[in-house]
Order: structure tokens, then C-alpha cells, then sequence
């Protein structure tokens, strides 16, 4: 009853379907997300959102969340939890009408949600150390204040522009080379008797 029409291709120009076309020809029932990025669409007095499925909607959680966990390797499970944790964010869950995709707004806030489970699955799959803080690092994580000059010095550069995201995903190797091996050492608790 509602087609999922994904036009993926890059860039705008080279898309196979435009998302207005898709919505006439589909009589406003399908359900559209774009490679590349389209305005909203009105049609029949709606204005319905076109969501962009982009990589930046998970890579940014993921490497966060395997940063926070100092897992040795990325895990398909890793990708299935992240890809679930997306999709529990999705707007159309609470409105038929709404975005496939959060809103790029909301991106911060879902990454550091996918950031806590896939750092969860790392530890469960033993790919990572268990680290009692990792909740912690996820939570407090902040790109701007990494002490690795290469992301802040394309934050600055970038300033606030969506693509930022990804970017700093093509950036997660180089804070994994340059942050030194003792932060993912499991620090001893202390324990009182």
C-alpha cells in the first residue's frame, strides 16, 4: 500500500526518480528517501518531507561508539544494531506523514544513541575491553574538544555545515591512530572493604 522508492544516486541531477514524480505517480502513498538532498514536497494541500539516506545517518554513532569501547574491529552485528537503532528514530513511526530519516537537527542525539549499543555489542562480541566508563565516554564525547588536531581543524574549517558529519566519520581512523593505546586500557576500580 506504500511503496519505499529510494533514489540514491549522487548528485541531485543524476537521481532516477524526482521525489515530486514520485509522490503524483504514487498518489502521495509512497514512502521516499534520496541519495542526494531534495526540498519537501506539496501535493494535493500536503507537504510531505523527503528524507536523505545518507551514510552520515549511522557512520558518525558507529565510530563514536567503537571509539568509546576501543574495539579492535568493526562487526557486521555492529552495523545491524546501528541500522536498528536508526530505525527506531524514525519519524514516520509516530506520523505516516513524516521523514523516513530524524532530520539532520537530530543527528547529534541518535549518534550517540547508536554509539551506546554498538559500543554494548563490541564489548558483548569481544572485540572491545570491558570498560565500566564506556557509557560515560559516550556520553560526554565531543568532536570539538578531541585533543587530535585533525578533526578540530576540520571543524573549523567546515563550521556548521551538514556535511561535517561526514566528514568526521572519514576522520574516525585518524583519532583511532593518534589517540595513544593507554586510553583504552581498563582503569582499576577501587574497591572498599
Amino acid at each position: 500500500d506504500k511503496p519505499v522508492i529510494l533514489p540514491l544516486s549522487n548528485p541531485t541531477s543524476k537521481s532516477e526518480a524526482r521525489p515530486e514524480d514520485v509522490f503524483k505517480w504514487t498518489h502521495g502513498k509512497a514512502i521516499v528517501a534520496t541519495g542526494s538532498p531534495f526540498s519537501a514536497v506539496e501535493f494535493e494541500g500536503r507537504l510531505y518531507p523527503v528524507a536523505q539516506c545518507n551514510n552520515v545517518c549511522i557512520f558518525p554513532g558507529l565510530g563514536l561508539g567503537v571509539i568509546a569501547a576501543c574495539a579492535t574491529k568493526v562487526t557486521k552485528k555492529m552495523f545491524v544494531i546501528a541500522a536498528k537503532c536508526l530505525s527506531d528514530a524514525a519519524p514516520i513511526l509516530k506520523d505516516p506523514y513524516a521523514s523516513l530519516f530524524p532530520s539532520f537537527d537530530h543527528l547529534k542525539k541518535v549518534s550517540k544513541q547508536i554509539a551506546f549499543v554498538v559500543a554494548k555489542v563490541a564489548i558483548e562480541e569481544k572485540v572491545a575491553p570491558f570498560l565500566s566508563e564506556f557509557p560515560e565516554k559516550v556520553s560526554a564525547f565531543n568532536w570539538a574538544r578531541q585533543k587530535t588536531k585533525a578533526p578540530m581543524a576540520v571543524m573549523n574549517m567546515m563550521g556548521s555545515n551538514i556535511n561535517q558529519w561526514t566528514m568526521l566519520a572519514a576522520m574516525i581512523p585518524i583519532v583511532c591512530a593518534t589517540r595513544s593505546a593507554r586510553s583504552c586500557q581498563p582503569r582499576p576500580t577501587s574497591r572498599t572493604t
